[in-house]
């Protein structure tokens, strides 16, 4: 069967090789660019979604900061419930420096027995300063986002 195939190819006239040998360079090059445009698609939607989480657990992080310092886990509560604007985000939580719980946000459209990723808060974890001149460079909290 292969044999027949070279053969057959090999009586083709020197136009119709060229158009076979064209298109399939054509056809292999073409694959190659779809799975290279595939493959940066997804990385650079990755990329913008890690940013932009990053600057979201960062501002929640600097406005809780005086929620953390004066203890008052209602107004922390307050900042997280904003996140609803994200409907990617199903879960929250900004810890005490010591790892304590200290406010936490689930998205109310989750089903209520909805599991959570629980891994996701080590992958996800964002530390974040206090802006006080006294403190600077002190870890003030974590906070957690799935």
């Amino acid at each position: 069967m292969k044999g027949a195939m070279i053969r057959k190819f090999g009586d083709l006239p020197i136009r119709s090789k060229l158009t076979v040998i064209v298109s399939i360079a054509s056809t292999f090059t073409v694959l190659a660019m779809a799975v290279f445009f595939v493959t940066n698609k997804v990385l650079a939607f990755r990329r913008n979604m890690t940013v932009n989480l990053s600057t979201l657990a960062e501002v929640v992080g600097i406005n809780s900061t005086a929620s953390l310092t004066f203890d008052v886990p209602e107004t922390a509560r307050e900042i997280l419930a904003a996140l609803h604007a994200e409907p990617e985000i199903s879960f929250a939580a900004i810890l005490k420096p010591d790892g304590g719980l200290f406010a936490t946000y689930r998205n109310p459209d989750l089903p209520a027995g909805a599991p959570l990723d629980k891994d996701a808060f080590k992958r996800l974890l964002h530390r974040f300063q206090t802006p006080d001149a006294g403190q600077r460079g002190r870890t003030r909290g974590h906070l957690f986002s799935t």
